[in-house]
């Protein structure tokens, strides 16, 4: 019954946005949905096809527990770690520019996401990188990552590797012409306090991910 609601709940989905009334109330829903295993993939989906409208992506940043649900999510199943990964990458980028201020379970699930060794899990890596590389825009970001370790230590390792991501969806405009390196480096300034600094052109490409 309940996997019927929800299928049902993905349907009424797609007429609602912030702007319609009860739409509190759907996210409220899904959150609920992440809490289980065979609801949150239909939470998750749910949840990438809202934030895949950008009037949404505001509302979803600030949705209290919403962003740590779907980092728990990438932590816990592998099967729905790109998915719930993709989610955040949408919400990381808001029509006025505003940025979320990542919390701890965020910051652990990219690490855990970059940290990946299969060549199967180059897209997933490839997308934690350019999360990272996207909240890295914000100050008070870049003074939480300075400050993990463990995301420093793992951007390191990833700058090490020779081999290079392509991601079949990004094409034809890949948004780095250097591949992930050229991400990494950029980002590899926080260790030296250095000011991340990054290319409109890089941005504008950023802004529209071809999911």
């Amino acid at each position: 019954m309940k996997i019927s609601a929800s299928k049902l709940l993905r349907r009424i989905s797609s007429f609602l946005h912030e702007k319609v009334e009860g739409y509190k109330h759907l996210l409220a829903t899904l959150l609920l949905l992440l809490q289980e295993k065979h609801t949150a993939k239909i939470g998750t989906t749910i949840l990438k096809d809202l934030a895949s409208q950008p009037r949404n992506r505001p509302s979803l940043a600030k949705f209290p527990g919403l962003l740590d649900a779907l980092a728990i999510i990438s932590l816990l199943y592998e099967d729905l770690k790109l998915k719930a990964l993709r989610t955040i990458l949408y919400i990381s980028y808001c029509d006025d520019g505003w940025i979320f201020v990542a919390s701890d379970t965020t910051l652990s699930a990219l690490v855990e996401a970059i940290n990946l060794n299969y060549k199967k899990e180059n897209g997933i890596r490839y997308i934690a990188l350019k999360i990272i590389k996207k909240l890295a825009t914000s100050e008070e970001n870049r003074e939480l990552m300075k400050n993990k370790n463990s995301l420093l230590d793992s951007l390191k390792c990833t700058s090490q590797k020779t081999e290079k991501i392509s991601v079949k969806e990004d094409t034809p405009q890949d948004i780095m012409t250097g591949g992930h390196d050229g991400i990494v480096e950029t980002l590899l300034k926080f260790s030296n306090c250095e000011t991340i600094k990054l290319k409109n052109n890089d941005l504008i490409c950023l802004a529209n991910p071809a999911f």
